[in-house]
């Protein structure tokens, strides 16, 4: 079965722009992460990842193949450059960079994921590729206004058909050499200056042109002067320098056009004499001739100078003397000068270590038997046989001058010379201006243009009016008309300007192609090489602004700086390639190397840093302080990132804030995010609307949105959740997917993970709450252990501290219900309830209300021990409806009881009014009810410590009783009297007949 892979692009970037010595440079760095068919990330995996590169279209055969083994991260991070691996087909150094469209197609261990363009980086690769440079133009032709087709064409049309430098180095060029006539000076053109003596002590009059001691570096091979130049002695070869520019020439002589010059270099035109131009006597042409005799060099009509040939000191000059090579054991030296140390290159050994001894030019090593003559080749510094140190000679019979191994002169005997810079055929001098070279300042107007000076062929060519210019360099201000105050320096350098003032172009092709933009400055070479227009712009570095053409006011300070800038304006970059494909981008500032690197018309972005807004295209309104700050941000706005690596993986969110290192680093679309802090939001990618205040807030959060984290490690472990609120140190720092809680405090919810709904305001409130829900605890400490339960309501310090998994609990007070566990208690006041650990259903309200039993039920409780007085304006109702009860008999207790109950009356002790109660004592109610044989009494209660309680209203039914008992008993009594009564009247009506009958008797 095929596995499916995917990479997320991280970074792919061209190791340099600049055109590299070495091809091995060219490599392209490219980093992804990879990830499987189910989108987890291969972390710290081995794989194959496959590069596959096309030219033209995805669908053409690879021009190159090859592999790399790489090994993952723990974020499945893995990078490798591009050209440096096993390569399976074609050759990396012949793909033809710049031509057309270059792809490149990923595969992970054999299965292809997916094929990109590589967009700059085969131009960028090349401009640094030689096979490329000679057949193709890496630029729009139409943009720089040339009508080249090839590279070699583009050149020599901007330098005005010189010959290509082969070796790219500007101080290492050929040069014309002339002779002033006025000064007795030999000058190049790019070069010092010579004078000729005539006469005196010193024989040139020059204190800098002495004697030198020579010393020789065995580690670098290298051949020095006290005051001159580095030779490096090659170790054998043919031409040791490879450049085809530099070799040695020979001189010619022209007899007819009376010039001297070289092979491939500069021609002097020699006067052929004439009347005396400056009828000055003193100033003559004059032969010079050699006595061998008497070793002296005379000037026909001057001094006389006496060539030294050893004795006496012939310049009086004691710094100025020839001196005697010397070698004993490994050192060598001079006469009169300093030692070299030869034993660096005499291999070591021991008592094997020999001398060499030098005796004339024949080399011997100490107790060897071969020896080396060196006179065949201590000429010969470079193995060049066509490139040898010659010796200069002059005839004075036949004026001829002659080089050893090469040809000869012959010097005209006479005429007159210039005397002005007018009569020079490659000078100028026109309106206070001064023109050197070939068509330098040709059409300048005498009554017009004045103060210019033009040194190079063509330099100043089409100025007519302008004023105030300095043009060094060939074609330098070639077009230039009436453009003033400018200066350029450098082959090309302001080429096609024509009416732009006080530009300052510095380096070859510098604002070579600008035309009427002003004010502004180029250093380096290519720099602003094609605006035209835009004025005001600064920039400092080779390419830096180099494809500017009307944008003004920028600022470029580094190498290839805003490189692809062509009308954006008010930029600033400062460093190595920031704001390199800038095009239209505006009001952007970059400082840092590849800051803002690919921007090209995003607007208003700050980047300061290395590669910050690295990758930036489009995106507006962008803060970025921090090396790779927003680095991928591709069109993202409005965003601001303050610390290495914030906001790293944005690409499109905008209207984010990140402030703090890898703050927001892994966001890449979410929206309106606020982090401040180390590492806060770090792996938020699409979350949006969420603010991160503190180190590690909100960390792993990555798709949830809407939340405030608010203190170090906030919202730590948060991943979806979404509508949290934490304010405090590692508040909500566990909650992973749970939403709209709310935490005040530190560690408040800490280990909150899917709980929804919870407020917790105070230091460690709800700090174990994991799953619970809908809970509100306000107070430090407040359902600090809760767990699970749900929907509690705990105001106050420690209130419901101990609950793990009760719900529906309210606690208000401080340490209110503090060691409950169980569900739907109700405290009000402080400590009330804070003894109950496991009932349920209880209600305690008031300071310290506490219920008989702790691991009771259904208990009521209001106040505490200290109550005096208890009060109601209407009577207690109590439940007594037949549906609420059960197991109903009558009461078996009446006279029974009340007769063994004793009523007192007392004085409670915490009664300070010293008022007396009238009730009954609990214990001798128990021992009635005990005597009664009442067991499941529950008139009588006592607490969890002994204190008893009586439900005084329960002897309501016993007094009930005992009158109904009592009653019966009058009724049974009345009965009985009126039962005697009857008997009695019955009994006195017979006596009362009795009593008639006898007195009637008697």
């Amino acid at each position: 079965m095929k596995k499916n892979y995917f990479i997320f692009l991280l970074a792919i970037f061209f190791s340099g722009i600049a055109i590299a010595q070495d091809p091995q440079k060219n490599f392209i760095n490219y980093q992804g992460v990879a990830r499987n068919g189910a989108d987890q990330i291969m972390a710290n995996e081995a794989m194959t990842i496959g590069i596959a590169l096309k030219v033209g279209s995805t669908s053409v055969a690879a021009a190159y193949v090859e592999n790399h083994s790489v090994t993952t991260d723990a974020n499945g991070v893995f990078s490798l450059r591009i050209g440096s691996g096993e390569a399976v087909s074609g050759d990396y150094y012949n793909i033809p960079w710049g031509s057309a469209a270059t792809f490149v197609t990923v595969s992970i261990n054999g299965s292809e994921i997916g094929t990109t363009e590589m967009m700059a980086v085969p131009y960028a690769l090349s401009s640094g590729d030689a096979p490329q440079r000679a057949h193709q133009v890496p630029y729009d032709n139409a943009a720089s206004g040339l009508t080249a087709t090839n590279t070699q064409e583009a050149i020599d049309e901007l330098v005005g058909g010189s010959t290509v430098d082969a070796d790219a180095d500007p101080t290492n060029e050929l040069q014309t050499i002339s002779f002033d006539v006025a000064s007795n000076q030999i000058s190049l053109t790019d070069g010092g200056t010579i004078t000729i003596p005539s006469g005196g002590t010193d024989a040139d009059a020059d204190p800098e042109n002495e004697l030198q001691t020579l010393a020789f570096d065995a580690g670098t091979n290298e051949l020095s002067l006290s005051d001159g130049n580095t030779v490096t002695i090659p170790s054998g070869g043919t031409d040791a320098d490879a450049d085809p520019t530099n070799e040695i020439q020979t001189i010619s002589f022209d007899a007819a056009s009376n010039q001297i010059s070289l092979t491939d270099g500069g021609t002097i035109t020699i006067p052929s004499g004439g009347t005396d131009a400056d009828a000055d006597p003193t100033n003559e042409i004059q032969t010079i001739s050699f006595d061998i005799g008497t070793n002296e060099l005379s000037l026909s009509d001057g001094g006389t100078v006496t060539l030294p040939s050893g004795g006496t000191d012939a310049d009086a000059d004691p710094t100025n003397e020839l001196q005697d090579i010397s070698l004993a054991g490994t050192e060598l030296t001079i006469s009169d000068g300093s030692t070299i140390d030869l034993a660096p290159i005499v291999p070591p050994g021991g008592s094997d270590d020999q001398n060499l001894e030098l005796t004339a030019d024949v080399l011997s090593i100490e107790g060897g038997t071969g020896t080396v003559d060196l006179s065949t080749y201590r000429d010969d510094a470079d193995a060049d046989p066509t490139n040898e140190i010659q010796t200069l000679s002059f005839d004075s019979t036949t004026s001829e001058l002659s080089l050893s191994d090469g040809n000869t002169v012959s010097l005209p005997n006479g005429g007159g010379g210039a005397t002005s810079i007018n009569e020079l055929s490659d000078g100028k001098a026109a309106g206070n201006s001064v023109f050197l070279g070939l068509n330098a300042g040709a059409n300048a107007i005498t009554d017009g243009s004045g103060n210019n000076v033009a040194i190079g062929v063509d330099a100043l060519y089409s100025n007519t009016r302008g004023y105030g210019n300095t043009a060094n360099g060939a074609s330098a201000l070639r077009y230039n008309t009436t453009g003033a105050l400018n200066t350029a320096n450098g082959a090309s350098a302001l080429r096609y300007n024509t009416t732009g003032e006080r530009n300052t172009a510095n380096g070859a092709e510098a604002l070579a192609l600008n035309t009427t933009g002003e004010r502004n400055t180029a250093n380096g070479a290519s720099a602003l090489t094609f605006n035209t227009t835009g004025g005001r712009n600064t920039a400092n570095g080779s390419g830096a602004l180099a494809f500017n053409t009307t944008g003004a006011r920028n600022t470029a300070n580094g190498a290839s700086a805003l490189f692809s800038n062509t009308s954006g304006r008010e930029n600033t970059a400062n460093g190595a390639s920031a704001l390199l494909f800038n095009t239209t981008g505006a009001l952007n500032t970059a400082n840092g190397a590849s800051a803002l690197r690919s921007n090209t018309t995003g607007e208003r972005n700050t980047a300061n840093g290395a590669s910050a807004l690295r990758s930036n295209t489009t995106g507006a309104q962008n803060t970025a302080n921090g090396a790779e700050a927003l680095l991928l941000n591709t069109t993202g706005a409005l965003n601001t990132a303050n610390g290495a690596l914030a906001l790293w993986l944005n690409t499109t969110g905008r209207e984010n804030t990140a402030n703090g290192a890898a703050a927001l680093r892994s966001n890449t679309t979410g929206e309106r995010n606020t982090a401040n802090g180390a590492e806060a939001l770090l792996l938020n990618t699409t979350g949006a609307l969420n603010t991160a205040n503190g180190a590690l807030a909100l960390r792993f959060n990555t798709t949830g949105a809407l939340n405030t984290a608010n203190g170090a490690s906030a919202l730590r472990s948060n991943t979806t959740g979404e509508r949290n609120t934490a304010n405090g140190a590692s508040a909500l720092r566990s909650n992973t997917t749970g939403e709209q809680n709310t935490a005040n405090g530190a560690f408040a919810l800490t280990s909150n993970t899917t709980g929804v709904r919870n407020t917790a305001n105070g230091s460690g409130a709800l700090a174990l709450n994991t799953t619970g829900a809908l809970n509100t605890a306000n107070g430090g400490g407040a359902l600090a252990f809760n767990t699970t339960g749900d929907q509690n309501t705990a105001n106050g310090a420690r209130a419901l501290r101990s609950n793990e998994t009760g719900s529906f609990n309210t606690a208000i007070g401080s340490e209110a219900l503090e060691n409950s566990t169980g569900s739907y208690n109700v405290a009000i006041g402080h400590n009330a309830l804070s003894l109950v650990t496991a009932g349920d259903n209880n209600i305690g309200l008031g300071s310290d209300a506490r219920v008989p039993n702790t691991t009771g039920s259904h208990q009521v409780r209001i106040g505490n021990t200290q109550i005096t007085y208890a009060g109601i304006q209407v009577s207690w109702t109590t439940t007594s409806d037949a549906r609420w009860k059960e197991h109903i008999r009558e009461l078996p207790y009446g006279l029974n009881m009340v007769a063994q109950l004793r009523p007192v009356d007392y004085r409670r002790k915490n009664n300070n009014k010293k008022t007396r109660e009238i009730g009954f004592i609990a214990q001798e109610v128990e021992q009635v009810l005990s005597d009664l044989g009442y067991q499941d009494q529950g008139v009588l209660t006592k607490d969890d410590n002994g204190f008893m309680s009586l439900r005084y209203n329960d002897f309501i039914p016993v007094l009930t009783k005992a009158i109904q008992e009592q009653q019966k008993i009058i009724d049974e009594q009345a009965k009985k009297i009126a039962d005697q009564e009857e008997k009695f009247q019955d009994q006195e009506g017979r006596l009362q007949k009795l009593e008639a009958a006898f007195l009637a008797n008697n």
